[in-house]
């Protein structure tokens, strides 16, 4: 995907936001499930079951599968009377959907199936091979496995939004009954056919669900949470949910949707139960991974605890606590916020997970923050994609504007592989690459950072940052076009809590760029401003007029004081240079002596000797990469010839002296008293900066 991006500054808000999406819900009418049929061996006849060879004294029993499953948010009672009538003679004569499996995975998708479908009553069969030796104790593990199954796996958290706990609390029970109907004898095992009959209790139809489906289909487009972050997505979600629905108090008992989604969104009236499972399906409809929470919370009115659901949602790498329902009951006509984005310190205060099983295996996939969230910048920014945030400065060895990006975590999408392009002012043939680190991150942690380095001269030229990264094999572009370094210059007056001593850099940066672009271009005879210029002129208005005494005193105070100590016979000449790109480079020539032909070493402050080569008649020893605060720091060469050393001590300064002292160039003075003015500013930012540890 590719997007343009006018323009960011270091502590602004940059909302990034496109059309919203079309939804797309599940059908559920359409759902389906594939089960391999089990065809029996050799079809025995119930009735004749008896007449099998069995080890003498042995019957198989199926009575290890007796349990009556209850939705944890409702009393035992409540539910035991609806399904007391089940597995009696009349219920035997219910129309009877029916699916045949021969594993676990395919009972579970099966059951599954089921539900999401709103069938009842259903039979699933399944086969299985037990030994003769051990048939007993194989069929009441299977018994149990298949209990566990219905307990677990079959309302297990999958992310879609109507599974998971969108089941587990949407009906009320099962109980079941059970039945051997074929059992065929092999040399060793038992090949057993199993009838499992169910009638659950479901709280909405498979009609109420398609009506939910519809109308979700316009309430999440009409959200617009497209482009937005979870932190929005979240919120806008409680508040439509705490706005359009009410709470009820169970007047009428025998309305069971108000456990519901369909009664919160639908009927716009409902109890905890309805208002987490809508929070819960509304959140994975958005992408965002949500929880239901089944436990107690002590009555808003004082009077001790009762049962109660509530939620958990993901926000960056934690979960919190939502109570849509309290913050509902709290207020009148807006939402509230006391029960959102709560850590546990805070939820525990008044609501207690009941399921101690549960509670643990949740916390321990789903961990939960102890501490409320805590809404920052970084929450005005898109969850769905890759966004620009920041930028900053770098002023080390080198200049640069450091891009920092929002980088959410996505479905099939690894961002080691990713990297970021760097186009200054159009010039494509020199691109700049910086590839992703996770280590770079800006001081709170939250955005990564990509470096591009820019020259002296290019302060006002645009800046194209192209990100690019992968999901699911496919490459996707991010873009931002047209940010430079005087964009930066030109915000800082606006940004709170800048130092003084940022601004007096900045503005001195500002000034060095503007100076040094109207030096080099006569040099190299180039042009500013028009189509075809080399860069963008610098406009700012920070930048100094030297024509007066401010480049007298400059002069004056800076003293080459570059030094030769020794000299060696095989040396003719030595001259300086400086390198101004995106960083400042000192070079040092040697010219030898005619007819030399012996080797060149050179050390810088005493460091290990290298070989240097001669190019264009003469030697060039480069300090590389000097600090803006270190312009004026001394650095001593030793250059060893076959007639001895030659030993020099001096400075990126000595170089903007000597200039100043001997140049007839004003252009070529003033960008000298601009390096020098922002030297002294670098050096006044670095003291403000604490000392390293």
């Amino acid at each position: 995907m590719k997007r343009k991006i006018l323009g960011i500054l270091l502590a602004a808000c940059m909302a990034i936001s496109g059309p919203a999406a079309a939804y797309a819900a599940d059908n559920l009418a359409e759902a389906a499930v594939e089960s391999e049929a089990v065809a029996p061996e050799s079809a025995v006849d119930a009735e004749k079951l008896a007449e099998q060879e069995m080890p003498a004294g042995m019957s198989l029993s199926l009575e290890k599968f007796v349990t009556t499953c209850a939705d944890p948010m409702r009393s035992s009672a409540e539910t035991g009377e609806k399904l007391a009538g089940y597995g009696e003679e009349d219920g035997d004569t219910q129309e009877m959907s029916s699916v045949e499996v021969n594993d676990m995975k395919a009972f579970a998708a099966a059951f599954k199936d089921f539900m999401l479908r709103r069938v009842s009553p259903f039979e699933i069969l399944i086969s299985a091979e037990v030994s003769i030796a051990n048939a007993q104790a194989e069929i009441d593990a299977l018994m149990e496995e298949i209990q566990r199954v219905i307990d677990e796996d079959v309302v297990a958290h999958t992310g879609k939004p109507c599974e998971g706990d969108y089941l587990r609390y949407q009906w009320g029970g099962y109980n079941p009954k059970v039945a051997m109907e074929n059992l065929v004898p092999t040399d060793t095992t038992y090949i057993v056919t199993v009838s499992n009959k169910f009638e659950l209790d479901y709280y909405s139809t498979a009609a109420q669900e398609q009506a939910v489906t519809e109308q979700l289909g316009e309430v999440m487009v009409g959200l617009e949470l497209d482009g937005k972050s979870d932190y929005e997505k979240v919120k806008a979600i409680h508040d439509f949910i705490c706005r359009n629905t009410t709470y009820d108090y169970l007047e009428d008992d025998e309305n069971v949707t108000q456990f519901t989604a369909y009664g919160a969104l639908i009927e716009q009236t409902a109890v905890c139960q309805g208002y987490a499972n809508l929070f819960y399906r509304m959140c994975l409809e958005a992408g965002i991974d949500a929880r239901i929470i089944g436990g107690e919370a002590e009555n808003l009115e004082g009077r001790g605890l009762h049962p109660h659901a509530w939620n958990i949602v993901k926000i960056g790498r934690m979960y919190y606590n939502v109570d849509v329902t309290w913050d509902d009951l709290t207020v009148e006509d807006d939402p509230a916020y006391g029960y959102f984005l709560k850590g546990d310190d805070t939820i525990r205060e008044d609501h207690f997970w009941s399921e101690e099983d549960r509670a643990e295996e949740l916390s321990s996939a789903y961990p939960t923050s102890s501490e409320d969230y805590e809404r920052s910048y970084y929450d005005d920014y898109s969850d769905d994609e890759p966004s620009f945030v920041r930028a900053s400065l770098l002023l080390g060895g080198q200049i640069g504007v450091n891009f920092f990006l929002k980088l959410p975590e996505i479905a099939g999408c690894d961002y080691e592989d990713s990297y970021m392009e760097f186009i200054v002012n159009g010039d494509a043939a020199n691109v700049e690459k910086a590839f992703y680190n996770p280590e770079f991150m800006n001081q709170d942690g939250r955005l990564y950072g990509f470096t591009c380095h820019v020259s002296s001269i290019q302060m006002a030229d645009p800046i194209k940052a192209i990100f690019h990264y992968t999901v699911n094999g496919t490459e996707e572009t991010q873009e931002l076009d047209g940010y430079t370094v005087e964009d930066y210059i030109i915000a800082l007056p606006n940004i709170d809590g800048i130092e003084p001593e940022a601004f007096e850099l900045a503005n001195a940066l500002a000034n060095y760029g503007y100076h040094m672009q109207r030096y080099l271009s006569e040099v190299n005879g180039w042009s500013l401003g028009g189509e075809d210029s080399a860069h963008v002129p610098v406009t700012s208005n920070t930048t100094v007029d030297y024509s007066g005494d401010r480049l007298n005193e400059i002069t004056l105070h800076v003293d080459p004081s570059f030094v030769v100590r020794q000299r060696s016979a095989d040396i003719q000449a030595i001259s300086l240079s400086l390198r101004l790109d995106s960083d400042i480079s000192l070079k040092v020539f040697f010219t030898p002596v005619e007819g030399y032909t012996g080797a060149f070493m050179a050390a810088i402050n005493y460091d290990e000797p290298k070989e240097i080569m001669r190019s264009n008649g003469r030697y060039c020893v480069t300090i590389p990469g000097i600090w803006a605060h270190r312009i004026g720091e001394p650095y001593i060469i030793t250059v060893t010839t076959a007639a001895g050393d030659t030993e020099l001590w001096l400075s990126a300064l000595d170089y903007v002296g000597i200039c100043l002292q001997n140049s007839q160039d004003q252009l070529e003075k003033n960008a000298m008293a601009a390096m020098y003015d922002y030297y002294e500013a670098a050096q006044a930012y670095q003291r403000t900066l604490p000392m390293p540890a």
